[in-house]
């Protein structure tokens, strides 16, 4: 089963693969694991708890149904949602000039479980929550072909918890949600109006301490995750509009757009070029290789001073994107150097 943008579950094809149709809870728990199944997307899937210990529900049972899990594991998979967007404006002024079709996509995880107190909301587009990875896209044409070309990868919600830390919202919420309904109650019990301010401070209090915090979210704690779901959409995009190659904009250019006429840094960021040039170069480099080996990445020209990295779209990575990509590709780690 594949989601609306294409990700499959590994977890799941695995366990309709298992030979038994019945077993231990940890036998098939080693079993996943020793087939590169990432405990993130058991923990995400309430399979297993924080600690990477089995949810209480399986804890004590001697054997299950081996497609047990399969119901959380799709639920997960289709709680990730993309919302593309072709009308934004405000960050086209930093493209190499000659494109098309500029567009952002962003990927979300939409948890009806989850009240607004649980939620990360971003600052640059507060009208969306849970942005697990957002990309910049447009369109451009390189000696004929047509290429898709990934401006900027990024997320916002990873970069709040590198740079504050995770509060396990999600509990929180719930226990301030729980607060905030049982103090509403008391205070339409109440008359007196100086009661009812002070409820009210109360509540205003509850909600201001949750809001402050940043919650923990799927993908977003490992930056090999999140690159490789936004890499993995832009795929999914790149084949289903049929074009001839993938390019992406190098740290340099990034850097460029951060500091000032004196080579001064604007505000406190990551290393672009490292994160571009090696990160993302490389998580592009082991999803090909699990795609299409046979796929070389090369630079080409842009401009007469420019360049950007750059593939050639081979029939074997159209057949084996269209047949879709799971939301965790591979569990190698690439260690993020923060400035």
């Amino acid at each position: 089963m594949q989601n609306s943008i294409g990700f499959y579950s590994l977890a799941t094809k695995l366990l309709e693969e298992f030979p038994k149709k019945r077993a231990n809870p940890n036998e098939l728990i080693r079993f996943l694991n020793h087939r590169g199944v990432s405990f993130d997307e058991l923990l995400w899937s309430g399979i297993l708890n924080d600690n990477n210990n089995l949810n209480e529900l399986y804890f004590n049972k001697k054997t299950i149904d081996k497609l047990a899990w399969v119901p959380l594991l799709n639920q997960h998979l289709n709680n990730i949602h993309d919302y593309v967007d072709y009308n934004n404006n405000l960050y086209v002024k930093y493209m190499y000039a000659g494109y098309e079709n500029y567009r952002e996509i962003f990927i979300q995880y939409v948890n009806d479980k989850w009240n607004n107190y649980g939620c990360f909301f971003s600052k640059h587009y507060p009208s969306l929550k849970n942005i697990i990875v957002h990309l910049r896209l447009s369109d451009r044409f390189i000696d004929g072909k047509k290429i898709i070309h990934l401006d900027e990868i990024q997320s916002e919600w990873a970069a709040f918890i590198r740079k504050e830390g995770i509060t396990k919202t999600l509990y929180d919420a719930e226990q301030s949600s729980d607060k905030i309904n049982n103090l509403n109650i008391e205070k339409s019990l109440v008359s007196d109006k100086n009661e009812k301010l002070k409820i009210n401070e109360k509540i205003f209090e509850e909600i201001a301490k949750i809001k402050t915090k940043i919650p923990e979210g799927p993908y977003v704690t490992k930056v090999q995750q999140w690159v490789d779901i936004g890499l993995c959409r832009a795929f999914f995009e790149a084949v289903k509009f049929n074009y001839d190659g993938f390019a992406l904009t190098k740290g340099e250019e990034h850097k460029r757009r951060w500091v000032d006429s004196n080579n001064v840094i604007i505000k406190n960021i990551i290393d672009l070029p490292y994160f571009y040039n090696t990160i993302v170069y490389k998580r592009i480099i082991i999803l090909l290789q699990k795609i299409d080996p046979s796929i070389k990445i090369t630079s080409v020209k842009i401009n007469e001073k420019d360049e950007i990295f750059y593939f050639k779209i081979t029939d074997l990575f159209k057949e084996k994107v269209q047949k879709g990509l799971p939301i965790i590709i591979c569990p190698n780690k690439v260690r993020l150097n923060d400035k």
